[in-house]
């Protein structure tokens, strides 16, 4: 099997296009590939989404069905005609493979793209090399990290899965960045709508799929078990069926809180703290499916990138400050602040009168 770098596999396709400009192994630590779209209604170089993903393995995109996917989407992205409603640049980042086999980590990546994207924050870091002035006219708004790790397997052939391991999916919407920051709500649960649609995450065809908004996927599968053996009877009612879901999210929700204070952080965390709007998708694919899940990750994301194409920076306007029991729900600021300020009041009260009676 030949060999290609994502590079090859773009320019291959997109030769007579002057819209796709594409670089390998700059300064030595990533790949990008940024396509302008050629017909929209605002400028091209105002705003950009950024896709980061993993490198294949031997950095060989046309081995992996994902990358692969991938390269054929910005293809179609490039293409006017299939996609008028493109009107943001899009850049593709993966990390690249050095002499050494090497390949750094998604959170480096991140960081050391932002670092040649926008120049250092820190003078202490060893100088990255800018990128080329056209790869970089337009402002990062929203940033989208992709740790895939898929170990499926798909059969269409009928009778055949019976034979083979079930599916197992495990996919993980990860916000959470240093010191409490969070992307605006819109972009999580615009992710959370979509992906949650997915055949892979069918609850029929995948019933022990889980849909998290944390990194602690076994840890949470290990408690909700223990609640399910010894709080909830065989037969439950109702009533104990809805007190079992309140307690699985609260679950959920102390995982999210705990991420969100003490980590591991996701490899986004780097573009939250210049105030870029970004979201990890940690997803792992094992076991057997009727339909590769890997390829319609890739649709899934044609279609975020067509929805936060279509959102107008200069107008948007959502949450920053929330807390997620899962990727459906969330618990905004407004419903914790004012409990807590009423908790405070006698503190605070009783501060005021000693100030006032002279105790103090």
């Amino acid at each position: 099997e030949t060999s290609s770098t994502h590079c090859e596999t773009l320019l291959s396709s997109n030769q007579s296009r002057s819209n796709v400009w594409c670089s390998s192994n700059h300064a030595n630590s990533f790949n990008i590939a940024v396509l302008v779209p050629l017909s929209n209604a605002i400028d091209p170089t105002d705003e950009a989404i950024v896709l980061v993903v993993p490198a294949p393995e031997k950095d060989n995109w046309h081995s992996s069905p994902f990358h692969y996917s991938l390269t054929q989407t910005m293809n179609k992205l490039a293409d006017p005609i299939a996609t008028p409603w493109l009107s943001k640049t899009v850049i593709l980042v993966s990390p690249s493979q050095t002499v050494e086999d090497d390949v750094k980590s998604l959170e480096e990546t991140v960081s050391t793209f932002l670092d040649a994207y926008l120049g250092s924050k820190s003078m202490d870091t060893a100088a990255i090399a800018p990128l080329p002035p056209r790869y970089c006219q337009a402002i990062l708004r929203n940033m989208m990290v992709v740790d895939l790790q898929d170990e499926s397997t798909t059969v269409t052939r009928r009778g055949a899965a019976n034979t083979l391991p079930p599916s197992q999916t495990d996919l993980s919407i990860l916000p959470q960045g240093r010191r409490g920051a969070l992307p605006n709500l819109d972009m999580v649960t615009l992710v959370g709508k979509l992906y949650q649609k997915a055949d892979f995450l069918n609850t029929r065809a995948n019933p022990s799929a889980t849909f998290l908004s944390h990194g602690y996927t076994q840890q949470s599968k290990e408690i909700k078990h223990a609640i399910s053996n010894k709080l909830v009877p065989e037969k439950p009612s109702r009533l104990e069926k809805k007190a079992q879901t309140w307690a699985n999210e609260m679950v959920d929700l102390g995982l999210f809180a705990y991420t969100l204070a003490a980590g591991p952080y996701p490899p986004h965390w780097p573009a939250l703290d210049r105030g870029i709007d970004s979201l990890t998708l940690q997803v792992s694919f094992r076991g057997v499916y009727k339909r590769d899940p890997s390829l319609e990750t890739v649709q899934i994301l044609e279609n975020i990138v067509r929805a936060l194409s279509n959102l107008h920076e200069r107008l948007h306007h959502s949450f920053v400050l929330y807390w997620l029991p899962s990727p459906e729900k969330f618990v905004s600021h407004m419903e914790y602040f004012l409990p807590t300020v009423l908790i405070l009041l006698p503190l605070a009260t009783r501060a005021f009168g000693m100030i006032f009676m002279g105790d103090l």
